[in-house]
């Protein structure tokens, strides 16, 4: 689906910072809403641990 790894933090990133609807995020990145879907539950959990072993977890 995403051809690297700067694409699904891009990806991630934007769901996370705007919030966009799950469509919207499909819209923008050429995918359909089930694939939207797929990835943002694949993807949260490394964002979080990622960032959990930052010490950079939101409050």
């Amino acid at each position: 689906m995403f051809s690297s790894i700067a694409a699904q933090l891009l990806f991630i990133l934007i769901y996370t910072k705007q919030y966009a609807t799950q469509t919207m995020q499909g819209q923008l990145f050429g995918i359909s809403l089930p694939k939207a879907n797929s990835w943002i539950h694949y993807l949260m959990p490394i964002l979080s641990l990622a960032l959990d072993k930052l010490k950079a977890t939101p409050s």
